[in-house]
């Protein structure tokens, strides 16, 4: 796991998890992050599993899925589709946000 730190704290703009070592850093499964990347919840550089790498961003995102399958007792699908919803939620409250912060004053 300290690899994976270091890679991450070296060169923030530039870190690139391999997948053993997003794995080891997350906490879940090769093929818990597979499901992942099929759903399209992480992307990946490589064109084939054992070349992949991983952005920074990609470590939060395995991070919180862990939690999710850990606390509630989900196989991969149902963490992803967790992930998709959690996401798709937190995408209608920046839109809400936004145009309330549109809205004229005297309509708030």
């Amino acid at each position: 796991m300290q690899e994976a730190c270091d890679a991450l704290f070296m060169a923030p703009d530039d870190a690139a998890l391999t997948l053993a070592q997003l794995s080891e850093a997350s906490g879940l499964a090769v093929e818990q992050i597979a499901v992942l990347v099929d759903y399209g919840l992480l992307r990946t550089q490589g064109d084939e599993p054992a070349r992949w790498t991983f952005s920074a961003s990609a470590l939060v995102i395995a991070k919180r899925g862990g939690r999710l399958a850990r606390h509630f007792d989900l196989n991969a699908e149902g963490m992803a589709l967790a992930l998709i919803q959690l996401e798709r939620i937190a995408e209608l409250e920046r839109r809400l946000r936004w145009l309330e912060c549109a809205l004229p004053a005297e309509s708030r």
